[in-house]
């Protein structure tokens, strides 16, 4: 079966991501509520599928004032699995992402890669490092970084899906930033839209590349860089780069095996409320050639 891919250049469906962190669902078919009402009053409707259509996962939690934090939440696939053909995410203002992550568990786990007791029921703080840091992850299943921007898992042909196996561990994780006086509540829904699995006549997926190797001297410049080759033949639906607060700049091309640029792919400034570049028609991606990344840096700090 060939592959369709979507990628996010930086952090979500294939995504390039340059971290400056320091230290770095309720289940529904259809009938779900809506019209929740979160961070500063705002309020959204997202209703979930149809039944028999696709799933609505959801994250509600509270965060305290002067509190940055990420909350994590694992979530189980059906015995029969799905196939995605589509993804909708809309959440309360505060955070800066919501991303999906694929895990090899086969139940959801109790206890973190540290050995930790977690009460992982329901939604939960990830841990001081961070979900990557805390839990077994092997790859991403989706996201968003902006509350009304469009999904990583979208513009698929008819025949075209994201598989997700039967029993499958799917880990929620949403980064929340509470700069207020008062506590806010905290809304995030995800709706799957699924179709038969015995109709998919290809298999789309993701590229995910993340740079946690990053120092930058007191007030100076600085640049993350990697280059990650490109396996197999692929078509690349989108592209999206992911930084935080200290990133003035991003650019990702796609080079020769030489390392000679072939043409850009994702170029911007913003580390808040990035969009998804949507590449119409996909973009072919040959074995052989590779994606050269880079995230830039500005510390005003007098630290490293």
């Amino acid at each position: 079966m060939s592959k369709l891919v979507p990628l996010c250049l930086a952090a979500v469906a294939a995504i390039s991501a340059c971290s400056d962190d320091e230290g770095d669902p309720i289940m529904m078919g259809g009938g779900g509520t809506t019209g929740s009402v979160g961070a500063g009053g705002m309020a959204f409707d997202l209703t979930p599928p149809p039944v028999g259509k696709g799933v609505q996962f959801k994250m509600l939690s509270e965060v305290a004032p002067g509190i940055e934090t990420e909350r994590c939440k694992f979530v189980q696939i059906p015995a029969d699995g799905y196939a995605v053909t589509r993804q909708e995410i809309k959440f309360t203002k505060g955070s800066h992402h919501i991303l999906v992550y694929t895990t090899p568990y086969k139940e959801i786990p109790t206890k973190d890669r540290f050995g930790v007791a977690v009460d992982t029921s329901d939604v939960f703080e990830c841990g001081q490092q961070g979900p990557t840091g805390h839990w077994d992850i092997d790859g991403i299943a989706g996201g968003s970084q902006s509350a009304d921007g469009p999904p990583v898992i979208g513009g698929l042909p008819p025949d075209v899906a994201v598989k997700f196996a039967g029993g499958s561990i799917l880990l929620l994780n949403a980064h929340y930033l509470n700069a207020s006086d008062k506590p806010i509540m905290t809304d995030v829904r995800m709706n799957l839209f699924t179709m038969p699995t015995d109709q998919v006549k290809q298999e789309a997926g993701f590229l995910f590349f993340y740079n946690t190797f990053i120092r930058v001297g007191a007030k100076s410049a600085g640049e993350a860089r990697a280059v990650c080759p490109i396996l197999s033949d692929i078509s690349l639906l989108n592209a999206q780069n992911h930084m935080h607060k200290r990133g003035v700049g991003y650019l990702a091309n796609l080079v020769d095996d030489q390392g000679a640029v072939i043409e850009e792919l994702s170029q911007g400034t913003e580390w808040a409320d990035v969009r998804l570049k949507e590449l119409s028609p996909p973009k072919l991606l040959k074995a052989g050639q590779a994606i050269d990344y880079r995230c830039k840096y500005d510390n005003k700090e007098d630290r490293v």
